[in-house]
């Protein structure tokens, strides 16, 4: 196996901030301030692409929704396992409201705009 240097790479990843979903003060789960940096950029990608079907009123068993979802899911499992454990045992409407918080409070602490995400 060879080793290739790339002098541009940071050796260090910043830690994005994080928003906590849980109930009666305990944490279910995390997930990072949209946009933030440190954010993987397969998160932002893959997330753009879920909100965007959500956002056209899809439910989340039509084809490409649940394709789109299927993607976010996974790009989020290798990055943040715990999360995606927490996501999977939801269903649509508690879903849809984790992803609509996410969102309003991506949009708070770190100033995400979803429409330019998407776009």
């Amino acid at each position: 196996m060879s080793f290739i240097e790339l002098p541009g790479l940071e050796s260090t990843q910043t830690e994005p901030q994080f928003i906590e979903f849980g109930r009666d003060g305990k944490v279910f789960f995390r997930l990072p301030v949209l946009g933030s940096p440190g954010v993987p950029i397969g998160i932002m990608s893959a997330f753009s692409m879920f909100w965007d079907r959500m956002q056209s009123g899809s439910k989340i068993t039509e084809r490409e929704t649940s394709s789109a979802w299927n993607l976010l899911i996974h790009t989020l499992a290798d990055a943040y396992p715990d999360a995606t454990r927490g996501l999977a045992r939801l269903d649509e409407p508690n879903l849809k409201h984790v992803f609509e918080h996410w969102v309003t409070e991506s949009q708070r602490l770190g100033g995400f705009d979803p429409k330019a995400a998407a776009s």
